[in-house]
């Protein structure tokens, strides 16, 4: 075996959060979900599985949660297609430009990036088998970019936005009060904020704010977490001016919860 990994037991992710890495199967989680990484599905050589990992945990210290899980995920594509890797001997540009060949023939060439990445992650790691001239001729394959967005922007009738008159009538479910409490509270806080579900979950009570005028008229703003930026431990908050109907929905659902 051309590399050993020693596996600390547990890493720390970006969220400050423990993951154990005994065993084959790894779970991350986000606030949204968690995602099972089971490296028994990675039907490779033990040393090329070792130097996966390892990099994996990189992932893991450096990015999202589940930007590590989707990597592992597009890496496991990768070698499925791959022609049988033996050893880490086996990891010459021909291999890799067969498996890019193949991923284009299946529409999935896009995943490549993720094998180009780490192979550069190896190669700056001075790893046995890897080799800076493999890293350029790499860098020079032009792969296709994951489209996103396109329901929104063709406006898809089942997948895409909401119509005037979706919307209107969602507003008016609301106003009538129908459906439970929780369930108006998320469906406003979607439509005034935009703000994403991960984004939502994270909300604490502490995080709703009810100003009073001299005028007496009330006013409210939520400090909702953003996600795209690159924190550790905690996420900044942005605050946002709110409705009078949801705030005085959202009082209404933090009184339901005290009692």
């Amino acid at each position: 075996r051309l590399y050993v990994w020693r596996n600390p037991g547990t890493v720390i992710d970006r969220n400050g959060m423990p993951v154990s890495t005994n065993g084959e199967r790894w779970r991350v989680n986000s606030v949204a979900r968690s995602a099972l990484l089971n490296w028994d599905l990675l039907d490779t050589a033990p040393d090329v599985k070792d130097i996966v990992k390892a990099w994996v945990v990189h992932l893991i210290e450096s990015l999202a949660p589940l930007t590590a899980a989707r990597c592992f995920c597009e890496f496991k594509h990768f070698i499925a297609v791959a022609p049988p890797l033996q050893s880490l001997h086996d990891i010459t540009y021909p291999v890799l430009e067969t498996a890019v060949a193949k991923m284009r023939s299946l529409g999935t060439a896009w995943k490549f990036s993720v094998v180009r990445h780490w192979y550069r992650w190896c190669a700056d790691q001075a790893a046995p088998g890897f080799h800076e001239e493999v890293v350029v001729l790499l860098d020079q394959i032009k792969l296709p970019f994951l489209k996103a967005g396109v329901s929104v922007m063709t406006r898809d009738p089942k997948k895409g936005p909401l119509d005037e008159q979706e919307h209107w009538l969602l507003r008016q479910a609301v106003k009538a009060g129908d459906g439970d409490l929780i369930e108006r509270v998320c469906l406003m806080l979607v439509l005034e904020t935009g703000a994403r579900p991960s984004q939502l979950v994270l909300l604490e009570e502490q995080d709703f704010q009810v100003y009073l005028a001299p005028s007496g008229e009330s006013f409210y703003s939520l400090d909702i977490p953003r996600l795209k930026q690159r924190t550790v431990n905690g996420h900044e908050k942005k605050r946002r001016r709110i409705s009078p109907d949801l705030g005085l929905l959202l009082q209404e659902l933090v009184a339901d919860n005290h009692r």
